[in-house]
């Protein structure tokens, strides 16, 4: 059986991996937008210029 202590442990460990792995993708699609936005286009059959932000 699983105490609290280790739960408290395990979930705070499992938050860690989440947000490092968030921060990760968000810094990869902040700055390498122009490398994988093209082939994001391919996979979807899409065009890519359906696929960029016109602000």
């Amino acid at each position: 059986m699983i105490t609290l202590s280790q739960l408290t442990e395990l979930l705070g460990w499992a938050s860690v991996i989440n947000i490092s792995y968030l921060l990760l993708a968000t810094t990869i699609i902040v700055f390498m937008r122009g490398e994988y936005l093209p082939f994001i286009a391919r996979c979807l059959g899409w065009m890519e210029r359906n696929l960029t932000l016109n602000i």
